[in-house]
Protein backbone atom coordinates (compact mmCIF):
# COMPACT_ATOMS: atom_id res chain seq x y z
CA UNK A 1 0.00 0.00 0.00
CA UNK A 2 1.21 3.90 -0.71
CA UNK A 3 -0.31 6.78 -0.09
CA UNK A 4 0.08 10.22 -2.06
CA UNK A 5 -1.15 12.80 0.35
CA UNK A 6 -1.90 16.21 -1.51
CA UNK A 7 -2.58 19.43 0.31
CA UNK A 8 -2.71 22.77 0.33
CA UNK A 9 -3.80 25.46 2.88
CA UNK A 10 -4.04 27.78 0.48
CA UNK A 11 -6.34 25.60 -1.99
CA UNK A 12 -5.52 25.72 -5.52
CA UNK A 13 -7.68 27.11 -8.20
CA UNK A 14 -9.16 25.13 -11.20
CA UNK A 15 -8.76 21.69 -9.38
CA UNK A 16 -10.49 20.15 -12.49
CA UNK A 17 -8.07 21.48 -14.78
CA UNK A 18 -5.53 19.51 -13.06
CA UNK A 19 -7.28 16.49 -12.34
CA UNK A 20 -8.50 16.05 -16.14
CA UNK A 21 -5.06 17.48 -17.51
CA UNK A 22 -2.65 15.20 -19.62
CA UNK A 23 -0.10 14.86 -16.96
CA UNK A 24 -2.90 13.09 -14.33
CA UNK A 25 -3.94 10.64 -17.11
CA UNK A 26 0.04 9.60 -17.30
CA UNK A 27 0.11 9.74 -13.51
CA UNK A 28 -3.01 7.29 -13.38
CA UNK A 29 -1.24 4.76 -16.18
CA UNK A 30 2.12 4.83 -14.18
CA UNK A 31 0.18 4.23 -11.27
CA UNK A 32 -1.95 1.31 -12.67
CA UNK A 33 0.60 -0.65 -13.96
CA UNK A 34 2.17 -0.96 -10.15
CA UNK A 35 -1.24 -1.60 -8.48
CA UNK A 36 -4.22 -3.37 -9.25
CA UNK A 37 -6.21 -0.76 -6.66
CA UNK A 38 -6.29 2.99 -6.63
CA UNK A 39 -8.60 4.62 -4.30
CA UNK A 40 -8.79 8.42 -4.81
CA UNK A 41 -10.66 10.23 -2.19
CA UNK A 42 -12.46 12.85 -4.23
CA UNK A 43 -14.64 16.07 -2.60
CA UNK A 44 -18.35 16.11 -2.84
CA UNK A 45 -20.26 15.57 -5.69
CA UNK A 46 -22.69 18.59 -5.79
CA UNK A 47 -20.70 21.33 -5.40
CA UNK A 48 -17.70 21.50 -7.73
CA UNK A 49 -16.82 19.86 -10.88
CA UNK A 50 -13.67 18.04 -9.45
CA UNK A 51 -15.52 14.43 -9.32
CA UNK A 52 -16.65 15.28 -13.43
CA UNK A 53 -13.28 15.85 -14.33
CA UNK A 54 -11.99 12.79 -13.14
CA UNK A 55 -14.63 10.40 -15.76
CA UNK A 56 -11.86 9.50 -18.16
CA UNK A 57 -9.36 8.06 -15.22
CA UNK A 58 -11.83 6.66 -12.61
CA UNK A 59 -13.19 3.36 -13.31
CA UNK A 60 -16.07 3.39 -10.46
CA UNK A 61 -16.99 5.35 -7.74
CA UNK A 62 -18.11 4.54 -4.51
CA UNK A 63 -20.90 7.20 -3.03
CA UNK A 64 -21.14 7.09 0.35
CA UNK A 65 -24.19 9.22 2.17
CA UNK A 66 -25.49 9.36 5.81
CA UNK A 67 -28.54 7.32 6.38
CA UNK A 68 -31.27 9.98 7.33
CA UNK A 69 -29.05 13.04 6.60
CA UNK A 70 -28.57 12.58 3.11
CA UNK A 71 -32.18 14.28 1.19
CA UNK A 72 -31.64 12.51 -2.11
Amino acid sequence: MAFLPTTNAFGVPNTDQILSSQAMKHLFDMLRSDYEYIIVDLSPLAPVVDVRATTDLIDFYVFVVEWGATTI
